[in-house]
């Protein structure tokens, strides 16, 4: 007997552990990314950790079954949200002319952004977007300004005791 070999192998016997994606938490991951939601909140909303996600994003990248499908569900999820969020913002043209003109401005800035409408400052009027995040009842909420500047902190609460 040699004294110098390393220790055998044990195999298990059975299958061993079972894979963490199964097709229910595939399709809580795929309604939260279909959502608009980043990919730490759906993998935190189908209980596994990010770095769980990233590895199987990782996997299906390399070709990888059965993340390879996963990985396509995932690419198709998110072009659903930003076509729902493109008809979401013409929706909201019908009531504020300005939501197409940020459209406008995004998709063809040589025409369109702000540096070419300044000739005209009427139509250099700005706006804001609110995000609820969560539980509306919970009335957290981001506000982004579109022009002339971003602001993302919450608003303050005057009932607040917290502040």
């Amino acid at each position: 007997m040699l004294e110098d070999s390393p220790p055998a192998k044990r195999h298990r016997a059975g299958p061993g552990r079972r894979p963490l994606l199964t097709p229910a938490v595939q399709a809580v991951i795929i309604e939260a990314i279909s959502a608009g939601c980043p990919y730490n909140i759906a993998a935190a909303h189908a209980g596994i950790d990010h770095d769980t996600l990233r590895i199987w994003r990782r996997k299906g990248e390399q070709g990888i079954a059965p993340y390879v499908d996963f990985v396509k569900l995932l690419a198709q999820a998110e072009i659903d949200w930003e076509v729902a969020a493109v008809k979401a913002i013409h929706a909201a043209g019908d009531k504020d002319w300005r939501a197409h003109l940020e459209l406008l401005s995004r998709r063809i800035p040589e025409r369109w952004a702000r540096a070419n409408r300044e000739m005209n400052p009427g139509i250099a009027a700005a706006f804001s977007i609110t995000i609820n995040l969560g539980d509306p009842a919970d009335d957290v909420h981001t506000t982004l300004a579109l022009a002339p500047a971003i602001d993302i902190t919450p608003p303050k609460d005057p009932d607040s005791s917290l502040h």
